[in-house]
Order: structure tokens, then sequence, then C-alpha cells
């Protein structure tokens, strides 16, 4: 997995508040998916991020595993 983030604000003086994240789909190129994520209280943006995943067939992995 691949993350990259950024903080955009001093998120330990909003305790207490309701906080909003959102994950959008960006690209998918066969089995690797690319994400972007937001973050959100009630005072504004607190954190934005890109994540990558990768798809895995479980039994061929277990499989190559054990050889």
């Amino acid at each position: 997995d691949l993350v990259r983030s950024r903080g955009l604000g001093d998120v330990y003086k909003r305790q207490g508040q309701t906080m909003k994240a959102a994950a959008t789909v960006t690209a998918v190129k066969g089995k690797k998916i690319s994400f972007t994520i937001t973050a959100s209280d009630e005072n504004g943006a607190i954190g934005e991020a890109e994540h990558t995943r990768f798809l895995v067939d479980e039994e061929a992995f277990m499989r190559k595993l054990h050889k």
C-alpha cells in the first residue's frame, strides 16, 4: 500500500467535534486501485490523503507463499 497524507489544521484543538471522511476512487488499472481521501470537521478541512491498494487473489498468493 502507498499512502501520502497532509494535515491541514490543529486537530488536537478540535476535540469533541463531528468529523467526516470521504474516499473517492480516482483510478483503476488492472489490480491497482487509487483513492483520494478527505477529512473535515465542523470548522472545515483537516486532512487529505492519496492511497493506493492492490487486489490480491488470496488462494494464488498462498500457493506461491508455500512453494
